[in-house]
């Protein structure tokens, strides 16, 4: 993964955080609309297959960077802004 793919699905899911309304978002649906919207030859940087790789490698180095954070006890996973 290299930086601009990096920067793109970060800043996806960041969108879809601050656009969520109780600011709570599925990593299901991270990954979903991801494949929407730079899978498939979409996007140059991802020509094709599947994204829930690079969405789920950003998102834990997010949580790394105190960026987002996971909803305890929430099955299926969710994530948040952090908020420490």
């Amino acid at each position: 993964m290299d930086v601009a793919q990096y920067e793109a699905v970060r800043a996806l899911i960041l969108r879809l955080l601050d656009a969520a309304p109780d600011g709570k978002v599925l990593v299901q649906d991270i990954v979903e609309q991801a494949q929407l919207e730079l899978g498939g030859g979409r996007h140059p940087l991802f020509p094709g297959g599947r994204l829930q790789n690079y969405c789920r490698y950003t998102k834990v180095d997010l949580e790394a960077r105190c960026e987002i954070e996971r909803i305890p006890g929430a099955s299926p996973q969710q994530v948040t802004r952090w908020r420490k």
